[in-house]
């Protein structure tokens, strides 16, 4: 183990050298760069080669990774080799594994929801199932992403799946298969003639599907649209845009990155020729409306093609950009704040300006500065964006509350459902 260690060390003490020696090639602004990699490539190499027990290097390089990038913001992220899969199913919608979705309550683990079509369904997973095992492994102490990442594997594999159903101990042999988390899960026609859309995320393919339930409800000829952006936390920018531009004319300025000294980098227009830019239109945001979310709302705001209903949005107006790095691993790092057309950022954390204190400043703590739509009503920047119909979020007793916390309610309908099956 002592030579092993050595030979880790040695490497470290090469890949240092070269490091710094390209490093010093560099302008001369670059000395405070060479001079913090040399020190922690040392720090590293005394740790990895003196520390008093075994350590793993790959680890430790992990996590003074997270460290770094935690100091930043919550949004920087690295990820290895064998977590980038899970950016890439981020973005894609597209994984393989059986198609239900769980929660973990007092060390048990529920099945949540179960997708129209999927493995699950078809080979007779049911929800409000308690999850016993999976395969050989009793679950016992795992957590949901834990116990996700067994029921998650290659398409045609088999898993066998050992639940409690009320009193019955019941295995299941579920062939897994590509799931495709759809945008939308719901559209259609309220009683009042208004189409509704459900838009529930930002990955590949969300504007073909918005474009999609938007033609096919044109043709019951709706009083009106309402695109619904609750709990949608967000995703791919580029679906944001042309989600906008089914609105929107072709050639209207949406985003605008601005990166350090509010330089601008890029701007994003509509490209396309919209759907519909004369219907009635009403987006219904809450607090957990964010990112991807927000420019949507933001944008049909600012140019005055609809009115938002509901409550404050998140506030995020951080821009990622995914960066490969060696090893098929990946770096998500912030590298831009984004400006609606008006001009505004609705950024509600500044976590470039560090409190001494408290950390991040909030955007209460900031003067907010008017902005104006397209006809001239004002609108704030910070805080995310304020709806024009403020609804207030109905509340519950505590009673109500207690209820829908300990899964009584979800427990009592799975099991009435059990009893009356349709």
């Amino acid at each position: 183990m002592k030579h092993k260690r050595w030979r880790i060390a040695g490497g470290i003490t090469i890949i240092a050298g070269l490091t710094a020696l390209s490093l010093a090639w560099t302008k001369g602004d670059d000395f405070q760069l060479v001079k913090s990699i040399n020190i922690f490539c040392s720090v590293f190499r005394e740790m990895v080669q003196n520390y008093a027990d075994e350590i793993s290097p790959e680890k430790m390089v992990t996590h003074g990774i997270n460290c770094m990038l935690q100091s930043l913001d919550p949004y920087s992220v690295y990820y290895p080799e064998e977590e980038s899969r899970e950016l890439k199913q981020r973005h894609s919608g597209k994984y393989a594994g059986v198609g239900a979705s769980i929660i973990r309550h007092n060390n048990t683990i529920y099945v949540m929801e179960i997708m129209e079509g999927s493995p699950a369904q078809r080979d007779g997973l049911k929800k409000g199932d308690i999850i016993l095992a999976i395969d050989s492994v009793q679950i016992t102490h795992q957590d949901t992403e834990e116990v996700g990442q067994m029921l998650r594997g290659e398409a045609k594999t088999e898993v066998t799946v050992t639940v409690k159903r009320k009193d019955k101990i019941i295995p299941l042999r579920i062939r897994r298969d590509n799931i495709t988390i759809p945008n939308v899960p719901y559209y259609g026609m309220t009683d009042d003639s208004m189409a509704y859309i459900k838009l529930t995320g930002f990955t590949n393919n969300a504007a073909r599907e918005v474009k999609n339930a938007l033609k096919t409800l044109k043709k019951n000829k709706p009083k009106g649209i309402i695109l619904d952006l609750r709990d949608n936390p967000g995703g791919l920018l580029t679906e944001a845009i042309d989600i906008v531009n089914l609105f929107i004319e072709k050639g209207k300025v949406i985003v605008t990155l601005k990166k350090r000294n509010t330089v601008k980098i890029a701007e994003y227009r509509t490209q396309h020729e919209p759907s519909d830019t004369s219907t009635p239109l009403a987006v219904l945001v809450n607090q957990s409306s964010a990112s991807a979310a927000e420019i949507v709302a933001g944008a049909i705001q600012d140019l005055d093609r609809g009115i938002i209903i509901g409550q404050k949005t998140f506030g995020k107006g951080l821009v990622q950009t995914e960066i490969p790095m060696p090893y098929n691993s990946f770096l998500n790092l912030t590298t831009s704040k984004y400006y609606i057309p008006s001009g505004r950022c609705i950024q509600t954390i500044d976590y470039f300006t560090k409190n001494h204190e408290t950390g991040a400043t909030a955007a209460n703590e900031i003067s907010k500065k008017e902005f104006n739509t397209l006809h001239g009503r004002p609108v704030t920047d910070g805080g995310g964006i304020s709806p024009d119909l403020l609804i207030t979020p109905d509340t519950v007793s505590y009673f109500v509350k207690t209820l829908i916390d300990s899964l009584w309610i979800f427990k009592y309908s799975n099991e009435y459902a059990l009893l009356h099956p349709m």
